[in-house]
């Protein structure tokens, strides 16, 4: 990363040690891994399928606000405008109201997930084209590949 932001105008010593991790860790991400891959010049395809990571639309929070309770924190906008105005007002006067909206269910990404389904932002079919996504990684082959690539690179 450094090499690339800096345009090599940079000398790097990589100070090498044993590999820590072991395999089948796997890592959690957000949506901004994929905005690095492009910075790096990565192809997403090929990182995916050398490194076996998943594709991820959020989090499931088990035990977060209280024990036996789940919340989905999805990685895209909740709800969607109404009148021209921003979801959450709808949902605040729905709680005002004495109803109990659970948010994450206004969630896209939550959805998608729970049906255990997923599909591109950049699919023909002009379906889900604001989706967020991110990526499940397993450290070790990760850093493998980003080894490999950072070697390539010089």
């Amino acid at each position: 990363m450094l090499n690339r932001k800096l345009g090599g105008h940079c000398s790097i010593h990589v100070v090498d040690a044993p590999e820590p991790l072991s395999p089948g860790h796997g890592e959690a991400t957000l949506p901004s891994i994929l905005e690095l891959l492009r910075f790096l010049g990565i192809d997403q395809n090929d990182f995916v399928d050398k490194t076996q990571a998943t594709y991820s639309l959020g989090r499931r929070l088990s035990d977060f606000a209280a024990i036996g309770e789940t919340f989905w924190h999805g990685f895209g906008a909740l709800g969607a405008l109404i009148e021209r105005r921003p979801f959450y007002h709808f949902w605040h006067k729905g709680r005002a109201l004495g109803l109990k909206p659970r948010l994450e269910l206004f969630s896209q990404e939550v959805s998608f997930a729970l049906a255990n389904r997923f599909i591109f932002p950049t699919n023909s079919l002009g379906v889900a084209p604001h989706l967020r996504y991110a990526l499940h990684l397993d450290t070790a082959q990760v850093a493998r590949y980003l080894r490999s690539h950072a070697e390539r690179g010089g």
